[in-house]
């Protein structure tokens, strides 16, 4: 028999999950397939979807991308400079620099065991993720909790035709005073995949076409000459799309019907040159999608245009529940222009 973990007098506390630990693996997985379907409002005796993969993760390509991501590169380049100029000290500075060596290949160790044997699924509860090499943690993310989608390329995996696939998941805890906190979880997506990859991913995971990319005008090369070379936005019924990044790219996908916010900033220096920036925000932080540097009129129209689909796409909350960026028990509005 299961035990129910909040019997033990949990309602007073603050943690908001609960662990049912040492399941043999088929109870587990029937255990949590009937969490699943309860969750869903739907009879118990309903047999769990089968699961249509969506995408993996090489094991050579995760190696790969771990060690290219930069992270180990100035620190160990820092000690051989050291030892270098320096070689009467060389067992010294080795010796000093040993344990904040080994807490950087702790940490390689850890990104690769975390994401050993990826793999992402489309089921009808939402996206289910597994990964693992020690400890194999399955979670399913139901579409209505994404915030945001983020693809990132850094610099060293361009080359290579590499990127990083992020999502935003909204969450919520109870404070210690007993009072609802919303918080933004940031959980990977693909850790590692090709362009082709991950526009595929996009596409299943968003069900629509991406938005037509528009470049801003000449004159903000002026404002920001190198940053401009990688600027773009664009926008439809359903989603805001912002390209941003010099050496790291990150390409923002926000659900119109998550928008908090629309707003629209112009300083001292884009007033003179006449341009404007828009910004949609969505809960958390550095989760929304910036346009940067159009032209006022575009500004003011694009502006515009975010309000009202924004709006829209609220209030078709209720006729696709559990598509992404759609909830049922969403309450139909505009965000906050």
């Amino acid at each position: 028999m299961w035990s129910n973990p909040c019997s033990q007098g949990c309602s007073g506390s603050s943690r908001v999950d609960g662990r049912l630990a040492y399941l043999d693996e088929p109870t587990a997985v029937r255990l949590r397939e009937r969490l699943l379907v309860g969750q869903q409002h739907a009879e118990p005796e309903v047999e769990p979807p089968e699961n249509a993969l969506l995408a993996t993760v090489q094991l050579s390509r995760l190696v790969g991308a771990v060690f290219l991501s930069g992270t180990w590169a100035f620190p160990v380049a820092v000690v051989l400079g050291l030892t270098i100029f320096y070689p009467g000290h060389t067992e010294a500075i080795i010796g000093s620099s040993t344990a904040f060596l080994f807490y950087i290949a702790l940490g390689l160790w850890r990104r690769v065991s975390t994401d050993y044997g990826f793999s992402v699924a489309h089921t009808d509860d939402g996206l289910r993720i597994r990964s693992g090499l020690l400890q194999t943690v399955t979670e399913t993310i139901p579409r209505a909790r994404i915030q945001s989608i983020r693809r990132i390329e850094p610099l060293l995996w361009r080359p290579l035709g590499w990127c990083r696939l992020e999502i935003s998941v909204a969450s919520g805890q109870k404070s210690s005073g007993g009072r609802d906190q919303s918080r933004r979880l940031t959980k990977a997506l693909l850790p590692v995949g090709s362009r082709t990859e991950s526009d595929e991913l996009l596409r299943a995971v968003l069900g629509t076409d991406l938005p037509v990319l528009e470049r801003p005008p000449r004159r903000a090369f002026v404002r920001s000459p190198l940053r401009c070379l990688f600027l773009e936005c664009g926008v439809n019924d359903d989603y805001a799309l912002a390209v941003t990044g010099r050496i790291c790219r990150r390409t923002c996908y926000v659900p119109l019907s998550k928008a908090q916010s629309v707003r629209r900033v112009q300083g001292p220096i884009e007033r003179l040159l006449g341009l404007s920036s828009v910004m949609v925000d969505v809960a958390g932080r550095h989760g929304g999608a910036s346009m940067l540097f159009r032209g006022i009129d575009d500004a003011g129209e694009l502006f515009g245009t975010l309000v009202r689909r924004s709006r829209a796409a609220r209030l078709r909350v209720g006729e696709a529940p559990g598509a992404l960026g759609r909830s049922g028990d969403e309450t139909p509005g505009g965000p906050t222009a």
